[in-house]
């Protein structure tokens, strides 16, 4: 007969395919693999489920991105307007003075004296008359190196540009300052209303006059600086007849 130890090295030395195969055994095993599975589905869908929050929450970030590069498209358009509307206001603002006269002409005391302070209207011709001619007041009262003819169109204006000859620039300068080219009478009407307007350049490119010029309508003028030849700026029929075959020169140069 064998020992006790004999027995014991037989059971779990030797041979321990018994020891393994006892109904213990199979259930400890069959408890482990359950354990393990669990454990294997638990993180499975554990970690599923992270993923599954993970794809969620970068869902979000991108739709907020793109609702976010949506707004800033709206913004970027509509800042894109505002910039173009203010353009062409200040655009729009600055032809309108440049066509108009939105400032007070400065007239001298010694020129109010000379031409205005009368109490009745022959007593002012006869002022103007006296200094018709003279040269302290010819038109433009300085030197006149250029003359530009410009239609008076909203904002295109100065793109209509169209410089004026030698010879027609002498004989508008003889126009404006020959009284019989002009009479006394007066009209309502606004700088706004004329076709043309002509401007005067010394030598260094500054603007030394201007001249308005309502022919269709009113026959009249108006200048910057003032002149006592052009009277009260209304042409008469001669000065109607000249002014538009000097201008038929200079439109088909």
């Amino acid at each position: 007969m064998p020992s006790d130890g004999g027995n014991f090295l037989g059971i779990f030395g030797r041979d321990n395919r018994h020891f393994l195969n006892t109904p213990y055994t199979k259930s400890c095993r069959n408890e482990v693999r359950k354990m393990i599975l669990s454990y294997i589905y638990t993180a499975f869908w554990v970690d599923m489920s992270d993923n599954i929050i993970h794809i969620n929450k970068l869902s979000l970030i991108l739709q907020q991105n793109q609702e976010n590069n949506y707004a800033l498209k709206i913004l970027k358009k509509i800042l894109l307007i505002i910039g173009i509307l203010a353009i062409v206001g200040l655009i729009s603002i600055w032809d309108i003075f440049d066509r108009g006269q939105f400032y007070s002409r400065h007239i001298s005391a010694d020129e109010q004296k000379e031409f205005y302070m009368y109490e009745t209207w022959e007593q002012q011709q006869k002022a103007f008359e006296k200094n018709f001619g003279v040269e302290k007041y010819k038109f433009p009262r300085k030197k006149v190196s250029e003359i530009k003819l410009f239609k008076n169109t909203f904002l295109t204006s100065r793109l209509t540009s169209k410089t004026v000859s030698n010879l027609n620039k002498s004989d508008l300068i003889s126009f404006f300052n020959n009284p019989i080219n002009f009479d006394w009478s007066e009209t309502t009407w606004d700088l706004s209303e004329s076709e043309y307007i002509l401007r005067f350049y010394d030598d260094k490119d500054n603007e030394i006059g201007k001249i308005w010029l309502c022919l269709e309508d009113c026959g009249m003028t108006g200048s910057i600086p003032f002149s006592p030849n052009m009277k009260y700026g209304g042409l008469s029929e001669n000065g109607r007849k000249n002014i538009n075959r000097i201008l038929t020169k200079i439109l088909t140069e």
